[in-house]
């Protein structure tokens, strides 16, 4: 971050940079005013135009700070003098967007309609029914209220349904698919293997035996042998 605290920011014509002694920057350009509170270990001087940042000393956490404000204020630069925008999309069956003086209307899906408020700083545009601009000069505020509108509804992975960023991709999910069904053998057809059939045939001496020895078979056999043992002792 400390090459980018380096670097100078150039001041375009129309535009104004002070700092006051307790180190608050204000910008004033054609779209408006800025103003942000920098730390101390950061110093910040303007000279013929150009605006550099020096930092107090070499630890880690102040070269971090170094190359942030020296970014942010090069953002308060440019939003004063070109201003930033995002835009947003929706997408949905029936879902859509309308601008009712100072806030927009938003059906997405939800049993009420959901309105949003501009607030200082901060301007809505709608193209159309599916497209939402949000305008400032504040980058981090046209961020957030962004993001805040697209938390509204975040889109879905599988149909993309929602509110999202225009230069936004949804990694999309493949939905459930119905798995194939083997076909039905007709019993009269099926292939047996060989040991299958001598499985059955088997089981078949086996049924066809006790059905015709009967109930009693088995213990008939027993009295027999039991007679048998008794007259050899």
């Amino acid at each position: 971050m400390s090459r980018i605290g380096r670097m100078p920011v150039t001041i375009p014509a129309g535009v104004e940079v002070t700092v006051s002694p307790e180190n608050l920057v204000t910008v004033k350009g054609p779209k408006g005013t800025l103003s942000r509170q920098v730390d101390k270990c950061i110093a910040v001087n303007v000279d013929n135009g150009v605006l550099h940042c020096t930092r107090s000393s070499e630890e880690k956490d102040v070269k971090a700070k170094h190359g942030l404000y020296r970014k942010l204020i090069s953002n308060m630069v440019e939003g004063v003098t070109k201003g930033y925008q995002k835009s947003l999309t929706i997408n949905g069956v029936g879902y859509r967007v309308a601008k009712q003086g100072n806030k927009i209307v938003l059906n997405i899906g939800y049993s009420h309609n959901i309105e949003v408020k501009e607030v200082p700083g901060i301007t809505f545009d709608v193209e159309g029914e599916k497209d939402i601009v949000v305008k400032g000069i504040d980058n981090e505020l046209v961020g957030q209220i962004a993001a805040n509108i697209r938390s509204l509804r975040k889109p879905d992975p599988y149909h993309a349904y929602g509110i999202r960023y225009k230069d936004e991709v949804i990694v999309r999910k493949e939905g459930k698919k119905e798995t194939p069904q083997a076909p039905q053998q007709d019993q009269r057809h099926r292939r047996e293997t060989p040991s299958q059939r001598v499985q059955e045939h088997q089981q078949h001496l086996r049924t066809d035996h006790r059905r015709r020895q009967g109930p009693h078979s088995g213990r008939l056999l027993d009295a027999r042998q039991g007679h048998c043992r008794s007259a050899r002792g």
